[in-house]
């Protein structure tokens, strides 16, 4: 359960890098190397900057290579800048993470846990890794090795832990920007075994007004 739940506990991480939009993501053949400089960061940053409330939905499957079809679950998403997460899954089980400044709550089944970030040297290295997120500035995160790339449509920022605690859970992550608006079109998370999670998002709401309570449980 507890490697269940810190895959879900990364997929909010890197949600908060950037709303999605609607548009359909492209084929992701024929991307090359960007340069180390190159400016698409600077814009990407640049937008994160700018985004303070996000409220949306997302479908998220999951594909595991020992089963013949991929799991398909849905939800909604709320994020307050710069440490208020709410992550809650809907259908086909209900499952909700909440990250509120320094605590993190897990509940599932009408059973809630609590852990502190600081008290944990796992959470403790996802809370670093929000401050970049919701800054830009995860291009700089020495933690983790970053490329570029770019085709017509998109651009591909690959991530891949260097942290031993966290590259038994995760050993890449892709994210797909839109090349007009540097917002996320796709999320896909694989882990060591090559199973992943690809997230879509859609009706995203941005720097609404949002109600503190959400993030309260």
């Amino acid at each position: 359960m507890i490697r269940h739940n810190t895959t879900h506990l990364f997929l909010v991480l890197f949600i908060l890098f950037m709303y999605a939009n609607d548009t359909t993501v492209a084929q992701t053949d024929d991307f090359r190397l960007l340069d180390k400089n190159s400016d698409a960061k600077h814009k990407i940053r640049e937008t994160a900057l700018n985004i303070h409330t996000i409220h949306c939905d997302f479908i998220q499957i999951k594909r595991m290579h020992y089963l013949d079809s991929d799991l398909k679950s849905s939800g909604k998403f709320w994020y307050y800048k710069p440490d208020k997460v709410r992550w809650e899954y809907l259908q086909p089980y209900e499952y909700i993470i909440i990250l509120n400044q320094d605590k993190i709550s897990l509940i599932s089944n009408n059973t809630s846990n609590q852990y502190d970030v600081k008290n944990n040297s796992m959470f403790n290295q996802m809370n670093e890794l929000i401050v970049d997120a919701v800054s830009g500035n995860i291009f700089n995160n020495s933690g983790y090795t970053t490329n570029t790339y770019e085709n017509k449509d998109l651009y591909l920022v690959k991530l891949q832990p260097e942290s031993p605690d966290i590259t038994k859970i995760i050993k890449e992550m892709e994210l797909y920007f839109d090349k007009n608006s540097y917002t996320l079109n796709k999320l896909k998370i694989i882990e060591p075994n090559s199973d992943y999670s690809l997230i879509y998002f859609s009706n995203q709401i941005l720097n609404e007004v949002i109600p503190e309570n959400i993030f309260i449980h």
